[in-house]
């Protein structure tokens, strides 16, 4: 019968026991085990907090962050390498403009490149603002006709009902005179509140188009201007009726022509005279700088359309009618009732168009120059053109052709086209000849201007600052951001070869040494150790190649330890101290002596930062150890060098 053996007790149960009788053996080991568990869970307990003290001496995140601080160090290496090669490229581009405009010299300096690229931004500015301010014309003309065309129509169809009357007592003219200046003769209380309430603002979506402020003509005023106007004309008798019988049918006609009086002299010409003015204004603007810039390159003959002046405008404002049946005074055979009470704020009075012809559309007629109209206070003085350029200010461009072929061309423009691209102001420093290099010469200002004006958009306001600096300058800025970028570059490749994971001491001192040793070796360059020149010496001063340059301060940034080196080399030499032994040698005594110090292979090569990898080769006679590696691990070990290595190669 087989037996159950108690671990706690020892008792034996026998299984051929009956269930009564070994049901209080079962409880009483089912106690015993019940009581036993207890003591099992604390020392289970016991042992995970032993395991928890000993993860608190080896925790396992203290991994992972390292991980973390590598890659973020690698991510800032990509990034500022990434920002440094954009800083570096826009350098050497920026020198290798200087090293042009100084071969470009006294033809063009640096202040001169600087004016010709702001006359061009100027230029550009100015051709969209007038562009834009061509529309608004455009619109402001279209509607102050529209307004015009309205207002005479109306004044027509209501003057024609005197065209049947004896023409000796000049109905017509008086009903126009009367017309055209309502309502300001009979509601001048209301004139300065429209004024306050009408905007000039030509830039608005509104300042164009119709005003939304409109007079509104109540019946007292309506029936004023109606007794008044039915008195001027005397009330005529008209189909066998009296004129003042028709108040019902003209009522609409006189409200409507109050209002487009109204629109018109307080909205539609002023707009148009603002909007006239700075178009013409940027166009003569525009006419100066097209002539600073005529000195190196063809610009196209430019032409200010605009409709009738300023002084058009006003000189409409101040007559009643217009065309050959304008009067600027009511007629003389019956003066106008109640004249005397007229304001004397009716010189601004509403224009008046002919009513026999449409007014005239705006935005058709060229702007004279100032050659044929003469010397104008509110024009630019002209230019004096050589005898090439002379033409008829009203001639258009095929008449000009044809006036400049017949103009013999200069002995030294013989055999060219004469379209007036090589002709130059007379005030114009920069070329006064007329030899057969002028092409070349404007051609070779027009490449600097082009490139000054595209390195400026890529950085505005600093382009200007280096231009003007000096070259040694420029150059040591190429140095140090050449150095810095060598620094994350060794980052970057010692990750990428070595799989050596970089950390933020990295990311301070190595970007620190790269500086440092390429303005060193720059140093040396500059001192005479090395002679580096792009072209021959010119003005007694060499021009150092902007890439000669990087390629030294990036080989400085990745080798700072080797160019340490050269500098301890040539003050050695310079200090006339004896030259030590550089040279690579063999590991012989390494194996012994990690053994005699008890140093493990990984804490050696964690000790002097290379790989694992590297100290097996070193102990198997597989590679060489360097100067510098010689006497690091020289002072790890504790041991003199001439027990570690030797110069003789394994056999």
């Amino acid at each position: 019968m087989p037996t159950f053996v108690s671990e706690d007790s020892g008792n034996q149960v026998s299984s051929a026991a009956s269930p009564s009788g070994n049901a209080p053996e079962l409880d009483e080991g089912a106690k015993k085990n019940k009581v036993s568990t207890p003591d099992k869970q604390d020392t289970n307990a016991r042992s995970i907090g032993e395991g928890a003290e000993h993860a608190e001496e080896y925790p396992v995140p203290i991994k992972a962050n390292a991980k973390v601080e590598s890659a973020i160090c690698l991510i800032l290496s990509c990034m500022m390498s990434f920002v440094l090669v954009c800083v570096v490229a826009l350098l050497i581009a920026l020198m290798q403009f200087q090293g042009r405009l100084t071969l470009a010299q006294p033809k063009i300096t640096a202040g001169r490149l600087v004016y010709l690229a702001n006359l061009e931004k100027s230029l550009e500015n100015v051709t969209n603002s007038m562009a834009s301010n061509r529309k608004i014309l455009a619109r402001a003309g279209l509607n102050l006709t529209k307004g015009q065309t309205e207002l005479n129509f109306r004044i027509n169809r209501l003057c024609a009902a005197f065209a049947t009357l004896p023409p000796d007592r000049q109905y017509v003219p008086r009903c126009e005179w009367f017309l055209s200046r309502i309502p300001f003769d009979f509601i001048p209380q209301k004139f300065e509140a429209m004024q306050k309430e009408l905007s000039y603002d030509d830039n608005s979506a509104e300042g164009v188009g119709y005003s939304p402020v409109a007079m509104s003509l109540d019946g007292d005023s309506l029936k004023k201007i109606e007794d008044k106007f039915a008195r001027y004309m005397d009330n005529p008798t008209i189909g066998g009726q009296k004129f003042s019988e028709f108040e019902y049918l003209y009522a609409s006609d006189i409200s409507a022509i109050a209002f487009l009086n109204q629109v018109s002299a307080l909205r539609l010409q002023p707009l148009y005279a603002i909007a006239q003015g700075n178009y013409l204004e940027d166009c003569r603007y525009s006419l100066t700088l097209v002539d600073g810039v005529r000195s190196y390159r063809d610009v196209e003959e430019l032409h200010c359309l605009g409709g009738p002046s300023v002084e058009d405008v006003v000189a409409q404002n101040q007559s009643g009618n217009a065309g050959d049946r304008a009067v600027s005074q009511p007629p003389v055979s019956i003066p106008p009732q109640g004249a005397a009470a007229r304001p004397a704020g009716d010189t601004q009075a509403a224009p008046r168009q002919p009513i026999d012809e449409p007014p005239q559309k705006t935005g058709v007629r060229p702007m004279s120059r100032p050659a044929a109209e003469g010397a104008s206070s509110d024009q630019p003085a002209s230019v004096a053109a050589p005898p090439v350029r002379q033409f008829a200010a009203d001639s258009k461009p095929g008449e000009l052709q044809s006036q400049q072929s017949t103009v013999p061309a200069p002995p030294a423009l013989a055999g060219r086209p004469t379209d007036g691209s090589a002709d130059l102001p007379s005030g114009a420093p920069l070329f006064v000849s007329q030899d057969d290099t002028i092409l070349a010469e404007r051609q070779r200002v027009f490449d600097l201007v082009s490139s000054y004006r595209f390195y400026d958009s890529i950085a505005p306001g600093v382009v200007k600052s280096v231009i003007i600096s000096p070259g040694e300058f420029l150059a040591l800025l190429l140095v140090c951001f050449g150095g810095v970028l060598g620094a994350f570059l060794k980052i970057i490749f010692s990750t990428s070869i070595s799989s050596r994971d970089p950390d933020f001491r990295d990311l301070i001192v190595r970007p620190i040494l790269g500086l440092i040793c390429a303005l060193v070796l720059y140093i040396l360059l500059r001192a005479g150790f090395i002679a580096i020149t792009d072209h021959a010496e010119q003005a007694g001063s060499a021009n150092l190649s902007p890439f000669v340059i990087v390629f030294v301060s990036l080989t400085a940034g990745l080798l700072s330890d080797r160019a340490v080196a050269l500098l301890e080399r040539s003050s050695a030499t310079l200090l006339g101290a004896s030259e030590p032994s550089e040279v690579d040698r063999w590991a012989v005594g390494l194996k012994d002596a990690l053994v005699r110090k008890g140093m493990s292979v990984d804490e050696a090569a964690a000790r002097l930062r290379v790989e694992p990898k590297v100290i097996q080769d070193w102990m198997d006679d597989l590679q060489e150890v360097s100067y510098q590696q010689q006497r690091d691990l020289s002072l790890v070990l504790g041991v003199s060098p001439r027990l570690l290595f030797t110069d003789q190669p394994p056999s």
